[in-house]
């Protein structure tokens, strides 16, 4: 293990091994300064193994890989931390995004806390993935040494099976959705049968360009799960591999977290009827928003499946 100073007042240990015999940082501490915006920075650098995909795909690593790790910062750079790559390494995106965000949040708003220090332990099989993040903190520049504040599990993210907290509107929504399932999966709009069911569920009726509410994606993935039984339970893409590199979807996940897409985009006039929702992964999700443009309004209205049934839905549907 090698020390180094990292940005102004910041310091930093690191450890070389690995594919490449490359580096990973396994300390990083310094000052707090806290900042009131980050606006305006540029894209976050790569750790210093450099980037965590290509990394994973050149050690066989491509389920990890298809993760989708995000580029994190140990300490944020609202908190003062340095925007360069030893401050940096692969993180989840619930971890990067939810979990490691809330304790930033906690000590920005504790003025008390002066300097933190995060030191990673990593995974004993793949050399740049954490698997654990140890926060201390000190409270005064003259404080003696730091101490344990918070420790940041980040175990690998799988598949689990999709459950709903049953209290008494879900209990009774749940009977009426498994009462009202189809036998099979209807190709192409396997949730538009809950549009018929929408006054016993306690939903308005759909909107043109109105976002799914939480209760309908819900409950979208509720007859997801449902139609997985034989899986488990789990999350699965409503898109081909073709379409969607993520067959299974994982809540906690980067990349192939599970999100509820309008199959006609909403700048079209996609509605929020369940008969417009497929369940993607986010990577497919921001594809298909990179890529639609007026040109290819046609192709969204044949059918992102290319399934001309489905494609006589939409067209009379929603334009």
């Amino acid at each position: 293990m090698a020390a180094n100073p990292g940005g102004t007042g910041y310091t930093y240990t690191y450890e070389t091994g690995g594919l490449y015999a490359t580096s990973r940082t396994a300390s990083f501490e310094g000052p707090i300064v806290r900042r009131k915006t980050t606006a305006g920075r540029a894209a976050t650098p790569d750790p210093l193994a450099g980037n965590t995909a290509q990394y994973l795909n050149d050690a066989d690593e491509t389920e990890m890989a298809l993760i989708g790790y995000e580029n994190g910062h140990l300490i944020a750079l609202s908190l003062g931390g340095p925007d360069e790559s030893s401050n940096v390494v692969p993180m989840s995106s619930h971890v990067n995004q939810v979990t490691y965000r809330a304790v930033e949040t906690e000590i920005y708003d504790d003025t008390g806390i002066t300097h933190m220090r995060v030191t990673v332990d990593y995974s004993e099989d793949v050399f740049v993935i954490p698997v654990q993040f140890n926060i201390s903190i000190k409270r005064g520049a003259h404080a003696a040494d730091f101490t344990h504040y918070k420790t940041i599990d980040m175990t690998e993210q799988a598949a689990q099976p999709f459950a709903i907290i049953l209290d008494d509107y879900w209990r009774a929504a749940t009977q009426i959705i498994v009462a009202n399932l189809p036998a099979e999966k209807q190709p192409g709009t396997p949730y538009a049968f809950l549009d018929a069911l929408r006054p016993q569920l306690g939903l308005p009726e759909p909107e043109k360009t109105t976002f799914f509410s939480v209760k309908e994606r819900m409950m979208i993935m509720y007859v997801n799960a449902l139609y997985n039984a034989e899986y488990g339970g789990i999350l699965m893409s409503d898109l081909p591999i073709e379409l969607d590199p993520f067959v299974t979807l994982v809540l906690r996940g980067g990349r192939n977290r599970p999100q509820v897409d309008h199959i006609l985009p909403r700048s079209y006039g996609g509605s929020n009827a369940f008969a417009n929702a497929q369940l993607i992964s986010a990577a497919a999700n921001n594809g298909k928003k990179a890529a639609v443009t007026e040109a290819q309004l046609q192709a969204a209205l044949a059918d992102a499946r290319q399934m001309p049934a489905r494609a006589a839905h939409y067209t009379g549907s929603y334009t």
